[in-house]
């Protein structure tokens, strides 16, 4: 080692010029939006890391508009010196949470909305959400609390999956 930095090549042999950006099954936010929403657009040089900051954008628009079950599946056709991008979108139903009992602090909803898009199946999500909501109250005082968590679909409101959450939080421990 010289202890020199290597001065960088005019043009590194794996470098993949984006040719193409397309976004499929985008359903309620509009494809351009979308678009909008990535770092990485045609003419620019691809970046696999930037490439995964950009699924990842595109997920938490999703999450952000209600859609918790969003997946996004990033994929690229590589030919020679180019490469096309394409993200297939399925949104899911939009979610909606809904609390009565008891009144629930900011933070526990964002861990709800988190263990939401990331759950595989509802009654995994159901059990998460009881810990989460338990959790919260114990902190609180209410060690002996009634917590009951239940899907329900809105077909008549575009089909939007409600997350009822009903909690008895029970005599507060001093």
């Amino acid at each position: 080692l010289s202890g020199r930095p290597a001065s960088p090549p005019s043009q590194r042999a794996s470098e993949l010029r984006i040719t193409a950006v397309a976004v499929h099954g985008s359903g309620p936010i509009p494809e351009q939006r979308v678009i909008s929403a990535l770092a990485l657009t045609t003419g620019e040089i691809f970046d696999f890391s930037e490439w995964q900051r950009d699924r990842e954008r595109v997920e938490a628009l999703y999450h952000d508009e209600g859609y918790y079950e969003a997946r996004i599946d990033a994929r690229r056709a590589e030919d020679g010196s180019t490469v096309a991008l394409m993200y297939a979108i399925a949104p899911g139903p939009r979610g909606e949470i809904t609390v009565s009992g008891h009144g629930l602090g900011g933070d526990t909803l964002d861990r709800i909305r988190t263990a939401w898009s990331q759950a595989v199946v509802d009654q995994f999500l159901v059990d998460e959400v009881q810990e989460i909501v338990r959790g919260d109250l114990a902190r609180e005082g209410y060690l002996r609390p009634k917590v009951a968590v239940s899907f329900r679909l809105q077909p008549e409101a575009g089909a939007e999956k409600m997350l009822s959450v009903a909690i008895e939080p029970g005599p507060r421990a001093t």
